[in-house]
């Protein structure tokens, strides 16, 4: 998808972009924050998987949490807080895609009003060296969880779940989806024929019944379909999103709020 020449622009390009970038905040704010951590840990809990917190106006990450069960395959280390210390994980031949995915969702936060800043979730999977120098399989969401007193992006959570502990060479994909609306918004060229909308309203009723445990026979009753037609549902959101097997299309479809 991208040259070792783009890569290594988009590289430059982002860490200017964080090493500029300023927000507009007191003492009291971080005392706000550092109230607010036993909510956020809850959340971690609730969430179960490996999260951080980086925080755009110290440039660092200042806040972690291991699912325990995914701390040796979690990417992150709470010894190391810089981004170059993370992106060093990354696989070579993703970082390009990475780094491309972040600046275009920070320009479109940009543009938005203050008020829309915090509706949005940026999705993308990824190859990541785990603590054993093995390249796992990842799929990251990233929301910006507070803004400055200017309505700027200021700290932003990133999840990390693991996919496959083995690099598969799963088909790269993102979206942006307004976790308010469900509209996704910057990657439609990416979709199947510029759809605004990664399933069909029929797609995403057949993969909720998957996701309850149903199989094809049950599903087409329950939706007054032929099992034909379902099968025929599920052999195109397979090939869509390219994910593989109907597992991973329900954990893509989970982590961007589908279903």
């Amino acid at each position: 998808m991208f040259t070792s020449y783009q890569a290594a622009n988009l590289q430059q390009q982002y860490f200017d972009i964080i090493s500029k970038y300023n927000c507009v905040l007191t003492e009291d704010d971080y005392v706000l924050f550092e109230k607010s951590k036993d909510l956020i840990s809850h959340m971690c809990e609730i969430e179960n998987h490996p999260i951080t917190l980086f925080d755009l106006n110290k440039k660092e990450f200042i806040y972690f949490h291991f699912d325990t069960k995914c701390n040796t395959t979690a990417g992150y280390d709470d010894n190391y807080t810089q981004l170059q210390q993370f992106y060093a994980r990354v696989h070579p031949e993703d970082l390009a895609f990475v780094f491309d995915s972040k600046i275009r969702t920070f320009n479109f936060l940009a543009s938005l009003p203050p008020t829309e800043r915090l509706n949005y979730k940026l999705v993308f999977n990824f190859s990541m060296k785990n603590e054993e120098g093995v390249y796992c399989e990842y799929i990251q969401r990233q929301i910006v969880l507070l803004t400055d007193n200017e309505g700027k992006p200021w700290l932003v959570m990133n999840i990390n779940s693991l996919l496959s502990k083995q690099n598969i060479g799963i088909q790269q994909q993102r979206h942006l989806v307004n976790i308010k609306t469900g509209k996704f918004y910057l990657f439609n060229n990416e979709l199947e024929d510029g759809a605004t909308q990664l399933f069909t309203p029929r797609e995403k009723e057949v993969f909720a019944l998957l996701a309850q445990g149903l199989d094809s026979v049950e599903i087409a009753k329950a939706l007054n379909i032929s099992e034909h037609t379902v099968n025929n549902h599920r052999k195109h959101v397979l090939s869509k999103t390219h994910a593989g097997s109907t597992a991973r299309v329900l954990l893509l479809a989970n982590y961007l709020g589908i279903i």
